[in-house]
């Protein structure tokens, strides 16, 4: 074939049929076709194997195939000769999952002398080894059958990762699982140690991979799958979480409270009994977030219930205390963030009212940031960026409704925030319960809503619920409304229209009326005397 250079032989190799092979090197009088390689590089040894063959014909009877080509003296590859990609034809046959072809190679290599060692010094191009291609497809006769050539489970690939890191990472537990019951990789502490170079163990590897029978079976074997800690900080739970491996993460958080569950069936201490999964809920990462922080901010509502049931069966206070723990949900991180806060933040609403439901409402619920921003500033910032939502802001207008007139650190109220960014969908929501918004609602810097508004919308918005006076008032900087945005770089029609509506404010002022309205004066009445007042009367006579 001109394209990929494979020769008919290397089509019959593939067949996995012995006797259609036999047919067509009947004709290969010189051995060229024996001898040929395709464009890759590969052999007719490397035909019979690939897993692209066994894909097309997995009920053929691929091993006598290989034997065949063996009794060819090498002509038609070796069980160790190596393609263009670095694969030998044991490699393809591991990839493929060929256990009886397989069988054939390594019979032929102990056959011609080849030692243990000579089978862990073979490599791909990506430094991996025959063990790790095994574990890595996950099927258990193949990782059998190299370990009892000597082949060790620990043994480094080019980038210093075991071969039985692979079995944990890989897609099916069953090489996993036949390595830890044949007894071939050590005791809890081989198991348990840091094999990556960022310090992860085999469960970090199976968390971030998202296995979750894999960490059943580590757990099952007595890792300490809850409390290992990378170089990093990080447990396997929260590098699940943060990889969004929901599977993996949520078998930890069933792992742990099943321990817990366990400890009080027996009425013991889940504290002293299981003290791993007792400190879950209060688990943190490095940068001060909880378990509850992580889960969400992915919005994830199956691991909040899950991690907030194991604090409710921790809740009741233990000898010699008042009062329960504090609730996972008012738990700050170091900025003062709450899983509340993050909630309402990111506009999960629903994930919100869950962790109210849950959580006794009391005054901690309410507890501001760092900055001194609450709950509804939080809603409508992350309104603001996109992020955000409606519902959260109603919500926190819903419990909280003086919030709307809350400062923080900087004197902004939310009004303030959502004027600043433009946002219409924030401004309208913070309308709808409020009233006129009069003079006492400014920053520290003495600016109006009006000051700050981002887009002509929410200008027309402020107006139509500010009192006329506050439309001309000026900031600390003297400046009004118009000459705010001016100075701001607003755009010229957002400044124009803030022009208008004081040109407005001051006819309003002045008590000038429109040409186009109806006056209440008398015809017959001075324009600059009061309508009670008799014609002939002094105006400043009482």
């Amino acid at each position: 074939d001109p394209a990929t250079g494979r020769t008919v032989a290397h089509c019959a190799a593939a067949s996995g049929d012995p006797r259609t092979l036999r047919a067509v090197l009947a004709f290969d009088q010189d051995d060229a076709m024996s001898k040929s390689t395709d464009s890759a590089g590969r052999s007719l040894l490397h035909s019979a194997v690939e897993k692209e063959a066994a894909a097309v014909s997995p009920s053929a009877q691929r091993h006598l195939v290989v034997r065949r080509l063996l009794r060819l003296d090498g002509k038609a590859g070796q069980p160790l000769t190596q393609d263009a990609d670095g694969r030998t034809p044991v490699d393809l046959a591991v990839l493929s999952g060929a256990g009886p072809a397989l069988a054939v190679l390594l019979g032929a290599l102990v056959t011609e002398g080849k030692s243990s060692e000579v089978l862990s010094e073979v490599r791909d191009l990506e430094g991996r080894g025959l063990l790790h291609s095994a574990c890595l497809t996950g099927r258990a006769d193949t990782v059998l059958q190299l370990v009892a050539m000597g082949l060790s489970p620990w043994q480094p690939d080019a980038h210093g990762l075991p071969a039985v890191c692979y079995a944990a990472a890989a897609k099916s537990p069953d090489a996993l699982h036949a390595l830890l019951n044949a007894g071939t990789v050590g005791g809890l502490g081989l198991l348990a140690a840091r094999v990556a170079e960022d310090g992860a163990t085999l469960a970090h590897l199976a968390a971030h991979a998202n296995r979750p029978a894999a960490l059943r079976l580590l757990a099952a074997a007595g890792l300490p799958v809850l409390t290992a800690v990378d170089f990093d900080g990080w447990s396997p739970l929260q590098l699940a979480i943060a990889a969004g491996a929901w599977d993996a993460a949520e078998a930890l958080v069933d792992e742990a409270a099943s321990q817990v569950e366990a400890a009080i069936a027996a009425e013991a201490d889940p504290t002293v009994e299981c003290p791993a999964a007792a400190r879950l809920p209060d688990m943190r990462t490095p940068d001060g977030r909880s378990l509850l922080h992580l889960a969400v901010t992915a919005g994830n509502c199956g691991l909040v219930i899950g991690i907030l049931s194991i604090a409710r069966l921790l809740s009741p206070p233990a000898s010699g205390q008042s009062s329960p723990p504090l609730h996972p949900t008012h738990v700050p991180d170091p900025l003062g963030w709450t899983p509340l806060h993050v909630a309402l933040f990111a506009g999960r609403a629903n994930l919100a009212r869950l962790l109210l439901d849950i959580s006794p409402v009391t005054a901690l619920s309410v507890s501001r940031t760092a900055d001194g921003l609450t709950c509804l500033h939080l809603a409508v910032s992350g309104c603001c960026l996109g992020h955000g939502s409606v519902d959260a802001i109603q919500l926190c207008q819903e419990f909280w409704p003086w919030q709307a007139v809350t400062r923080d650190n900087e004197g902004a109220m939310p009004i303030h925030l959502a004027s600043a960014c433009g946002c219409e969908a924030a401004v309208s929501a913070l309308l709808s319960t409020c009233g006129v918004f009069q003079s006492l609602h400014l920053t520290a810097q003495g600016d109006s809503p009006l000051h700050l508004a981002g887009s002509e919308t929410v200008a027309r918005l402020l107006s139509s619920r500010m009192l006329m006076k506050d439309r001309i008032q000026r900031n600390l900087a003297r400046r009004t409304p118009s000459e705010e945005a001016q100075a701001r770089g607003r755009s010229e029609a957002l400044v124009e229209l803030l022009r208008e509506l004081e040109l407005e404010a001051l006819v309003d002022a002045d008590g000038k009326q429109p040409a186009n309205q109806p006056t209440n004066q008398p015809a017959n009445q001075p324009a600059n005397q009061p309508a009670n007042q008799p014609a002939n009367q002094p105006t400043n006579q009482p």
